[in-house]
């Protein structure tokens, strides 16, 4: 078995590796690595436009109240700004990350029983006698293999939506329950990062 530099395993059965395998390993990495870059681009890209659309919308607000105009509807508050639509598209990507590790980590074990499994009958067609299972663990453990019992649990996913397939409503997976419950668990951490923007700005969050 063998991993990508970003994680992603797959089974190497010979030294020259099939055209397709490559391709199907290659194509899943890019996919991973555009989510990345989409995170940094969010931050270092389209973060300041926002920024400078919402102090404008700020801006246009004060005016029409020093006029005695009739206020804008919007509230004012923080989910309804341009900067919470990206903070949302962050935990958006951050999520699918987690999601592509854990079927990552769930795969690699699949396929390390498949090595074992192939090693083990190599070994009895070669006659040899192989060690018994607790100091065969023991040994792979010693030499840093990878601890992935715990591949289930999604650190951003809540409770109640652990293991469970994400139904979409209709053909939106923003309208599904699942994201929906993302975003209801991560509320304090989104309001904290528009906290911190508000801050580094001078301004009070509400």
């Amino acid at each position: 078995m063998a991993t990508t530099a970003e994680g992603q395993p797959f089974l190497r059965t010979s030294s020259l590796q099939p055209h397709d395998m490559s391709r199907m390993v290659g194509r899943k990495n890019k996919i991973f690595q555009s989510k990345i870059f989409k995170i940094a681009e969010i931050q270092d890209e389209l973060m300041p436009d926002a920024e400078s659309e919402d102090q404008w919308d700020r801006i246009v607000a004060q005016q029409l109240r020093r006029e005695g105009l009739p206020p804008e509807e919007a509230s004012g508050d923080a989910e309804e700004s341009y900067t919470w639509s990206l903070y949302l598209s962050r935990l958006w990507l951050e999520w699918k990350i987690e999601m592509t590790w854990q079927d990552w980590l769930a795969r690699g074990e699949a396929l390390q029983r498949i090595v074992d499994a192939e090693q083990e009958l190599a070994d009895e067609e070669a006659g040899k006698t192989r060690e018994p299972e607790s100091m065969t663990r023991e040994r792979t453990q010693s030499a840093g293999a990878a601890n992935v019992s715990g591949r289930g649990f999604n650190l951003l996913s809540p409770l109640e939506i652990q293991g469970k397939a994400i139904e979409m409503d209709g053909h939106d997976i923003f309208s599904s329950q699942a994201w929906a419950a993302v975003v209801r668990s991560r509320n304090g951490m989104l309001r904290s990062w528009a906290d911190k923007a508000q801050l580094a700005r001078g301004n009070t969050v509400y």
